[in-house]
């Protein structure tokens, strides 16, 4: 099986002369008077991991079964690698699909599971038996060749169903929640080596999860769905960092967002005033908005810091340069988990935030506990406005 190596800065979606490897083009699926995926229109580059990421229902699944040929587009194209999908049949596409339960012969052993549609083709029996092997030896399974499924791990039998869609050699790989079955830590390990053999193959994947960790681990970029639409396409850290919305923003990972509306609107510098706190959230950045228009300022619970002390020699918050706000709150409630301590504070005007610690010593207990006055502050530079 040919190896591609490839290079880890390629970003080949900023770069404007580049041609999508996978095009979808106002993409439409209803079922009845329902919309399952909405005038979705989506470039994906070659030899990306593409994520679909989104909750229950939201068309995520029904957009992959579409890439594949298992739905038929209501309106709307799909192209791959140049070429028009209309009319072409799932088995004659250039993709192949990894169900989430696998769906191994029982009866087969691991070799005879990924050599099965290599048969149906009529592939020749020596390029068989080189393919298998050299697909066996990508995902670590040589010694687990002649065993059968029932004697296989979860683990062991997601890696045999990845090597048989990856045997056939398909320009994309579609993958429906291909680490659900697993447990935690086995599926943390697993992203690992998913990302290594789509490096190794260079095989352009799309992925699609409800696992906002998942899809920030193992994706090039990731396309958050919401309502049959795509509300929002880029990379993990771009997803996180600067949501364009509200839902995007509480969808991965967890957000405080402070209601308001614009008091002042400078060109460097916005300043929100939120009846949530009693103070005025400057923000350094420009905002395309107007006075008195509804805004939400939105900040990551590891981006707040909190002592029992009052913190000292902090910049005034009224520096546009550098604007730090200060709270008060008391701790109503404590998570312990491990690497990090999840702290709920209700703030002197009621409103409940989050705000997590790394736990950096061993010792045992906190210098914050429950029912504890505490001491917030943030930078006005480290959240984002949001409009919608």
């Amino acid at each position: 099986m040919k190896e591609t190596a490839i290079a880890a800065d390629t970003r080949p979606w900023l770069k404007a002369q580049e041609k999508p490897f996978i095009r979808l083009k106002n993409l439409t699926k209803n079922f009845g008077d329902f919309s399952a995926v909405n005038n979705v229109s989506l470039d994906i580059y070659r030899s990306e991991l593409f994520c679909l990421l989104g909750g229950s229902g939201c068309g995520k699944t029904t957009l992959l079964r579409m890439l594949c040929g298992l739905e038929t587009p209501s309106s709307g194209s799909i192209e791959i690698d140049g070429q028009d999908m209309a009319g072409i049949a799932s088995h004659e596409r250039p993709t192949n699909i990894m169900f989430q339960s696998y769906a191994l012969f029982p009866h087969m052993n691991v070799e005879k599971n990924i050599a099965y549609g290599l048969h149906r083709d009529r592939v020749g029996r020596a390029e068989i038996s080189y393919r298998v092997n050299d697909i066996l030896k990508l995902v670590q399974l040589e010694e687990f060749a002649k065993r059968k499924p029932s004697q296989l791990s979860g683990g062991q039998k997601q890696r045999v169903a990845l090597a048989r869609a990856l045997v056939k050699n398909p320009k994309v790989l579609l993958l429906d929640e291909p680490l659900a079955a697993l447990d935690k830590k086995l599926r943390e390990e697993t992203q690992f080596e998913l990302v290594k053999i789509q490096e190794t193959l260079g095989v352009t994947f799309v992925v699609v999860t409800h696992d906002q960790e998942e899809a920030m681990s193992i994706s090039t970029r990731i396309g958050v769905m919401n309502g049959g639409k795509l509300v929002q396409i880029g990379e993990p850290r771009q997803i996180y960092e600067y949501p364009n919305s509200r839902f995007v923003a509480g969808f991965i990972g967890s957000v405080n967002i402070f209601e308001g509306k614009i008091i002042e609107e400078q060109k460097d510098f916005i300043k929100i005033g939120s009846p949530e706190v009693d103070i005025e959230i400057l923000v350094p950045h420009g905002v395309s908005c107007t006075i008195n228009q509804p805004v939400a300022f939105a900040i990551r619970p590891e981006k707040i810091h909190m002592s029992r002390n009052k913190p000292e020699n902090l910049e005034n918050h009224k520096n546009p340069k550098k604007p730090i706000h200060r709270l008060n709150g008391v701790v109503e409630e404590v998570g312990y988990l491990g690497n990090i301590s999840i702290y709920k504070i209700i703030l002197e005007g009621g409103k409940e935030i989050r705000v997590t610690r790394p736990n950096l010593s061993r010792v045992e207990g906190s210098d914050i506990s429950w029912d504890d006055e505490v001491y917030l502050w943030f930078d006005g530079g480290s959240g984002i406005v949001l409009v919608s």
